[in-house]
């Protein structure tokens, strides 16, 4: 044969090897199950599987991995939380299964079977609620799956745990602010309608204020200050003092409730809204009437600090509301303007912010006579504390 000949039949053969290792060597129509994609590895083409995949073609699970509705996933162990606390915990099979402990149902125990309820709120689920629930002062009813308490009246709270005493505010018009004093912040005088509502008979005392502390939703007042009632002895019925406005909303809330507007708070101070200048009429205000600072007697009437409220019935309103004006200054729910100029005139809080300040109301054992006004207002801001605020709750009728 001729040389040439020999040339082009070896190299024909070699292209057509070349061919057929190209054409062996695609990964074409190779899927690897759709959990990896195809590589050429040493001349033949090899899945490479994605994290939790495993086999030729990706079709299995790897190790510490399982099948879950067609896709492998981790496999889940057992913790402390697993169960919620309230369940025996299995991970055989990768996946966490719960056997919850009598009361509980759920994948994680979390809930509440038929006939158990969460009566404390810490998720232990015991046998349906009875009157203990409500400190033997309401009554529980459990039909939601949840036990709440109806107070019976004169207690209040989640269980019934706060003795408080509301005093009914009847519906009614009335001029708010006043041109005595001729101070801005209280002009111009304006009419506003008030919706019937409740308010708290006294401040809030540093026993009701406790439960709130102990229960977890109130955190506890400054100590630090010269006239502070927290954590003094034999001051228990004496008005909470050193709260600042987000502590003061928060017993309310804690309560169900709200702070006053301070429409509310005037109309009530006025023995709902009579054109008088104290709670109990125009007479000039004294030791008499209120806790206030007397010439003659010093602050507090001569005791240096608050009193118990309702220390002085002479000063109540007609409908019986004690200290508004006197003893501590009160938190209401609106923000502090210079004026009444565009203020609310349906009795709802001014919720504009003008300042970052909020207002407090009546005036306190630390100051005279123009102060006690019930047309009186002062704004504070609402993040400082100081021993002169305290507050009261309100809430609809």
């Amino acid at each position: 044969m001729h040389p040439m000949a020999v040339i082009l039949l070896v190299w024909t053969c070699l292209f057509s090897s070349c061919l057929n290792y190209e054409d062996s060597a695609s990964c074409e129509g190779i899927t690897c199950s759709g959990s990896g994609v195809c590589e050429i590895q040493s001349d033949s083409p090899v899945c490479d599987c994605f994290e939790g995949y495993a086999g030729d073609d990706c079709a299995d699970c790897d190790e510490g991995y399982h099948d879950e509705h067609g896709n492998c996933v981790a496999d889940e162990s057992c913790n402390e939380a697993s169960c919620s606390g309230h369940g025996d915990c299995d991970d055989t099979t990768g996946v966490v299964t719960c056997i919850c402990h009598e009361g509980h149902q759920g994948s994680r125990c979390d809930e509440c079977a038929n006939g158990y309820q969460d009566h404390d709120r810490d998720g232990a689920c015991l046998p349906g609620c009875s009157i203990e629930d409500c400190n033997q002062h309401g009554s529980c009813d459990d039909e939601s799956g949840l036990a709440t308490c109806a107070c019976e009246a004169g207690w209040d709270g989640s269980s019934c745990q706060v003795e408080i005493q509301w005093v009914e505010i009847p519906a009614g018009s009335f001029m708010m602010g006043s041109e005595i004093e001729r101070r801005p912040e209280e002009m111009p005088v304006h009419l506003v309608n008030v919706p019937a509502f409740l308010m708290n008979r006294t401040e809030v005392t540093v026993r009701q204020y406790r439960a709130c502390v102990e229960a977890g939703a109130c955190t506890e007042p400054d100590k630090g200050w010269t006239f502070g009632n927290w954590g003094v002895p034999g001051r228990d019925e004496h008005p909470v003092n050193c709260v600042d406005w987000f502590q003061a909303s928060a017993y309310c809330q804690w309560l169900g409730v709200r702070l006053p507007s301070e429409a509310e708070w005037e109309y009530a101070a006025r023995s709902a809204g009579q054109d008088i200048t104290y709670p109990w009429g125009d007479e000039l205000a004294t030791c008499d009437y209120a806790i206030m600072h007397d010439e003659e007697e010093g602050y507090g009437c001569g005791m240096l600090g608050t009193w118990e409220v309702c220390s002085k019935p002479a000063g109540n309103t007609s409908q019986g509301l004690c200290d508004m004006s006197g003893n501590i200054y009160e938190w209401v729910q609106d923000y502090y303007h210079d004026d009444y100029v565009n203020a609310p005139t349906d009795g709802s809080a001014w919720e504009i912010p003008s300042h970052e300040f909020r207002i407090t109301r009546g005036g306190c054992f630390g100051y005279g006579y123009p102060l006690l006004r019930s047309a009186s207002r002062r704004g504070f801001p609402y993040e400082r504390i100081f021993d002169f605020n305290g507050f009261r709750c309100s809430k609809n009728q």
